[in-house]
Parts: structure tokens; C-alpha cells; sequence
């Protein structure tokens, strides 16, 4: 049995309701839990829904969950999503009291990140030590998304429960024809879909290439933007100051069916991400096959070199940026068929790396191992 508790993230929600989705189409007995959430998605069948209030002193839980705890039967496996949660102290100390056996999984989400942890401030360690430790010294496995979480942990964190690396998946989208960006086509068109935060997504770092490359080449380029953040403005005022204003659409945000149409139009989905993490904008890029360029921090990096559905830079700077834009470029317009070889990649790595019935299974695996 699993127990979720969403992060109060939107995109943490979608998932962690994906997972549950797909785990129950396995036949596994699963529940959402929530605290102080609003519910985001519709009712899923053959899924129990919960949410508990959020206490005044959120280091506390309410009774109402301690009467629910008191009600699982053993064994069960309670899985929390998100980090620095401080109701996740309060839910290790009741559970350590409990005479049941629970196992805990905990998944961050990104939040055990190096950069993340590297930039605590002196109150969010002191809050580490004092209630993330506990919560993460309950748990039987800790899920982290890939390496750059891994080396958080490691090299941060220092704890002893192991840990598993599984990605988040992406769910069931628009059907379209995969790959049906024409090679040749003008313009070349390079598209970044996410959060608009010119540091944590390193996006100084494609403003930055993306000028050059466009001073290199001699046929039409554009950069197209989707996404809101508090950096909008900046990263306009970017722009003019480089003189590609006119080479960069934004899109606002906008609703999943109109990103796929225009990364239908797109030569290359790029996401030169510091922080750990990459919008699952980019999985919806490659399931209608297109290319991508990303970072290692974006944890995509292993699954790009293993379908070779891309270009993970070896290192993230401008300079690696722009050789990956100009090695895309030259694929787009003078390798037909690599190109197309690229397209088909991409799309067989997101069905066979995140669709969220693969992962269920893998998931249902690793509650085994735990229970």
C-alpha cells in the first residue's frame, strides 16, 4: 500500500497523481493523501483521496492523520514527496512511536539538488539538522531523479539510507505525428519551455549562445521561449541588450495542446538547467521527436546519451552551448537522415524511460524490496 503526500508544487501534484494512476491499473492498493493542498486533478478510480488541514504550528500534524495512521494495517509503505516539508518531521516522530510496520520512501524532487543545498542559508541548515535528518534517517530508501541529486546527497547530506534513482514520467499527451518537423526548413528554430529564472535554469548561458550562434550562421534562427517567471522582463531586457529581440519570440505560458504544436515546429528543445531539475516540458519535446540539448544538472543527461536522442553538454557554459547549437544545426540542415535517426530516438527514450505504467511497475518493485 502506498501513502502519497504531495509537495504543494502543481508539478510534484501531476505526478505523484500519475504514479498513483498507474499503480493502480497494476492492482496495487493506493491512496492520496494531501495537507493543505487543494485537490489539482479529477478523481482517479479505484484511488483514495484524503486531505488533512495544516496545523498552526506546522511541525505538528493533525489529529485527523494521527487517527488515519492509526488505522493502516501492516505492512504499508507510506511514500512522501518533497523536501523540507516540516509536517514530515511531525509524521517521523508519531511514526517512530508506532508499533506497525511502516516503511517510509522519500522522494525530494529535486530538492536534495547540489546547487539547492549548496546555497542553504545558516536557518535552512540549522533546519536540516534539526527536521529534514530525522525524516531522512526514518526512511527505508530515498528516491533521488539522477546525479546531480546523487552528488547532493553524497557530498552534502553524508546519510546513511540508501537511495534509488528513478526519473518522473510524463503523461499521455496530444497524438500527433512524431518527427514531422520538415528537415532544411527555415527557420531553424530553437525552443526553452519552463520556468523563466535566468540563473537556476541558466538561461544568461542560452541568451549568451544563442547570440553567437546567430552571428555565426547565415540562414534564418530564432529562439522561442514558453514559460512565466519572476526573470521575464530580464531576460526580454537580455535580449535587446545583445540585439536579438527580434530573433526571440515569447510565448507566455500556455497550455499543454499549443506547446506541442509549436514544438512540432521546432529544430531543438534546449534547457541548460543549474539547479537539478528540467521542466517536463522538455519529456513532451522529445515524445513528438525533437532533439535536445541539456545539462547534466538536468538529470536528463544519461538517458540522452544512452538513446542518443541529443546532446548533453559536457560541461555547462556558453562556449559548450553554442558548439551543441552549431552540432545541431548542421544535422538539421545537412544530415537528413541523422536527423530523423534523432526524432525516432527521442521518441523511443520517452516511451521506453518515462512512461509512468513502466515506472509503476519499477516502483512496484521497489516496494518490495522495502516492505
Amino acid at each position: 500500500m502506498n501513502r502519497s503526500f504531495p509537495a504543494q508544487l502543481p508539478g510534484v501534484h501531476r505526478q505523484v497523481y500519475s504514479l498513483a494512476e498507474a499503480e493502480s491499473r497494476l492492482g496495487m492498493d493506493v491512496s492520496i493523501w494531501d495537507i493543505g493542498t487543494h485537490r489539482t486533478v479529477g478523481n482517479i478510480d479505484k484511488v483514495d483521496h484524503r486531505s488533512f488541514d495544516v496545523q498552526s504550528n506546522r511541525l505538528l500534524i493533525s489529529p485527523a492523520m494521527k487517527v488515519a495512521l492509526d488505522e493502516l494495517t501492516s505492512p504499508s509503505i507510506i511514500h512522501i514527496h518533497g523536501g523540507f516539508i516540516p509536517e514530515y518531521f511531525a509524521l517521523s516522530r508519531y511514526l517512530r512511536k508506532s508499533r506497525k510496520k511502516i516503511r517510509v520512501v522519500l522522494s525530494p524532487h529535486g530538492d536534495y539538488s547540489e546547487i539547492k543545498l549548496r546555497g542553504l542559508s545558516l536557518l535552512r541548515r540549522a533546519y536540516y539538522y534539526l527536521f529534514e535528518r530525522p525524516v531522512i534517517k526514518l526512511a527505508s530508501l530515498v528516491h533521488l531523479l539522477g546525479p546531480a541529486e546523487v552528488n547532493g546527497y553524497n557530498f552534502f547530506m553524508n546519510e546513511e539510507t540508501p537511495f534509488v534513482c528513478l526519473p518522473n514520467g510524463i503523461a499521455n499527451g496530444h497524438r500527433h505525428h512524431a518527427g514531422s518537423k520538415k528537415v532544411y526548413e527555415d527557420p531553424f528554430v530553437v525552443t526553452y519551455s519552463g520556468d523563466l529564472s535566468i540563473i537556476a535554469k541558466g538561461l544568461d548561458l542560452l541568451m549568451d549562445a544563442f547570440t553567437k550562434f546567430y552571428l555565426d550562421v547565415a540562414t534564418p534562427v530564432e529562439l522561442w521561449i514558453i514559460g512565466e517567471g519572476k526573470d521575464r522582463e530580464a531576460l526580454r531586457a537580455m535580449a535587446e541588450r545583445v540585439g536579438v529581440e527580434s530573433k526571440v519570440k515569447f510565448f507566455g505560458k500556455i497550455p499543454r495542446k499549443r506547446r506541442e504544436e509549436i514544438f512540432l515546429k521546432t529544430s531543438v528543445f534546449i534547457c541548460p538547467s543549474r539547479n537539478g531539475s528540467c521542466s517536463d516540458h522538455s519529456l513532451e519535446a522529445a515524445a513528438v521527436g525533437v532533439p535536445m540539448i541539456v545539462s547534466e544538472e538536468t538529470n536528463l543527461g544519461t538517458f540522452v546519451r544512452q538513446y542518443e536522442a541529443g546532446w548533453c553538454l559536457s560541461r555547462n557554459t556558453e562556449e559548450h552551448l553554442r558548439q551543441a547549437l552549431h552540432e545541431a544545426y548542421v544535422f538539421y540542415k545537412s544530415n537528413a537522415e541523422g536527423y530523423a535517426s534523432l526524432q525516432r530516438r527521442s521518441v523511443s527514450m520517452i516511451r521506453e524511460e518515462f512512461n509512468w505504467n513502466t515506472l509503476a511497475r519499477k516502483w512496484k518493485e521497489v516496494y518490495s524490496a522495502v516492505s
